[in-house]
């Protein structure tokens, strides 16, 4: 079996969805599940129903949270309820490659995305996480799943989002006396081509991911 034969350069994208800018956690929830979510707070109803090309949708939260947050139109609006200010930052959007290989199935892809997530650690960490796959048009090679994580955590009551987790903000190290920050988007990238290496691997596949965008 030949081994490292390399795939398609692998991409991760990272944007603050932001009040100030117009930012709308319902509207964005919406559009990425391709359903229909309604702003409590402005009266404004989204719907995205229409757009066919979501295979798989899921919500994560923690176990001791009400799980009522598992559905998307009681999540966002908890997330638009607790950005008190003009300027908040309501989401982190996430947009990661999949790869595209025809060994790889739908199921396949599902598993290797919670590989990605658990590694990542956002749930164990108190954040809501929403995962939504995304196939491609017909003729494109464009496996990506979009994921938002909220910016606060949820309290330790499990009653709905408290303070907003500084602590996952992106990472200072020290190289030569100068403070370097270590993207997010790297960071995730990094473990995103792990599991996807160890993911080929696992299933017996000659797939490596080399590079980045």
């Amino acid at each position: 079996m030949r081994i490292g034969i390399e795939m398609a350069i692998q991409f991760t994208r990272i944007e603050f969805l932001t009040r100030s800018k117009g930012g709308d956690s319902c509207r964005k929830a919406a559009y990425n599940a391709r359903t229909i979510v309604k702003n409590e707070q402005t009266g404004i109803k989204y719907n995205f129903s229409r757009k066919k090309d979501n295979v798989y949708h899921t919500v994560l939260i923690p176990d001791y949270v009400n799980q009522d947050f598992k559905n998307i139109q009681t999540l966002m609006n908890e997330v638009e309820r607790t950005a008190k200010k003009e300027n908040s930052q309501l989401l982190k959007d996430i947009v990661i490659a999949l790869p595209d290989e025809k060994e790889l199935n739908l199921e396949h892809r599902i598993e290797l995305t919670h590989q990605i997530v658990d590694e990542m650690e956002w749930v164990q960490k108190g954040i809501g996480v929403q995962i939504d796959i995304h196939k491609p048009q017909i003729g494109d090679k464009n496996w990506h799943v979009h994921i938002l994580l909220t910016m606060r955590r949820f309290r330790e009551d499990g009653t709905g989002l408290g303070d907003i987790a500084v602590d996952l903000n992106p990472k200072f190290i020290t190289v030569n006396g100068k403070k370097v920050v270590i993207k997010d988007s790297e960071m995730i990238h990094e473990i995103a081509k792990e599991e996807t290496n160890a993911y080929f691997a696992e299933l017996g596949l000659p797939y490596r991911v080399n590079g980045y965008q």
